[in-house]
């Protein structure tokens, strides 16, 4: 549990760093894929799963949590 609220924000900070980087260089997508892709990668989504996870302490075993249905 500790260990995917640490991997979770570590990739989330990467992610937006990221985009301040591209919007900095003016490489932006436009397309409406890109878009969606590019916003499930810096919303904070898996951030705020494991948070909540973490806060209630829910141990959901890696198997289940990495399970693609899951995802």
């Amino acid at each position: 549990m500790q260990k995917r609220f640490v991997e979770t924000v570590l990739e989330y900070a990467e992610r937006a760093l990221n985009q301040v980087r591209n919007r900095e260089k003016g490489q932006v997508s436009w397309s409406v894929e890109g878009f969606i892709a590019h916003r499930r990668d810096t919303f904070a989504v898996e951030t705020t799963f494991a948070f909540i996870e973490y806060c209630l302490r829910i141990d959901v075993p890696d198997e289940a949590y990495y399970n693609p249905v899951m995802q």
